[in-house]
């Protein structure tokens, strides 16, 4: 008699950690689907646009792609996407010096600094961006033949970006 009342007990106990465990994964996925968490991940990326040039760069591209993208005829909500080459190129002045022996040419180049001791840094003369590798666009009115003739051209003209390198697609209704 004790041991079925044992077996009862025991069937109880792990149903309540079932019914328990159900309830709590509910709750993380209801949790996982809130603002809270929405607004956390916003704020992540929106501060790691602001630490990385590439990224910042990268987004005020789609910016003005979205924007010009927009104001042609035929076209609705607009989302792009930019693929970039590498990384910006940075160049530095220079000083060399060249000199003749024995018939070869040898040469020395240094950096030009500013400052001096531990507060000397290479002085920089333009900051290259990288080269657009391709331009994604998915827009309303992307499946129309004559918007999508239109907003290449368009943007292979604003961008110098090769009519091949550069997709139109038609948005979700």
């Amino acid at each position: 008699m004790e041991e079925t009342k044992k077996t009862k007990t025991s069937f109880w106990r792990r149903k309540w950690v079932l019914i328990l465990g159900a309830l709590c994964g509910v709750a993380l996925m209801l949790l996982g689907n809130s603002d809270i968490v929405t607004k956390k991940r916003e704020k992540t990326a929106t501060e790691l646009t602001e630490s990385d040039p590439l990224l910042v760069y990268a987004s005020e591209l789609e910016r003005k792609i979205e924007t010009l993208c927009a104001r042609v005829d035929g076209v609705g909500e607009v989302r792009a996407v930019v693929s970039l080459s590498g990384d910006f190129t940075y160049i530095y002045a220079s000083d060399s010096e060249s000199a003749e022996r024995e018939g070869t040419i040898e040469r020395q180049e240094q950096y030009v600094t500013v400052g001096s001791g531990s507060n000397a840094q290479p002085l920089l003369l333009t900051r290259l961006p990288p080269a657009i590798e391709g331009i994604g666009v998915v827009c309303r009115g992307g499946a129309n033949a004559s918007v999508r003739r239109e907003i290449t051209a368009l943007l292979s003209a604003a961008f110098s970006v090769g009519s091949n390198k550069i997709y139109v697609a038609e948005a979700k209704p």
